[in-house]
């Protein structure tokens, strides 16, 4: 599942105006090769969308 976190309002150097929305995961648990340990991560993207 996939979290809306934030958003943020940009703007050109035309002087047009664009968001984008951060979106955040769930925990994902990975081991790692090397050293055998759990590693915990949070995932997190920024997209923009133009024009809205």
């Amino acid at each position: 599942m996939v979290t809306i976190v934030d958003y943020k309002k940009y703007q050109r150097e035309n002087g047009e105006t664009f968001y984008a929305l951060e979106v955040q995961g769930g925990i994902e648990s990975v081991k790692s090769k090397e050293t055998e340990k759990t590693i915990r991560n949070i995932n997190k993207l920024t997209k923009t969308r133009n024009g809205v």
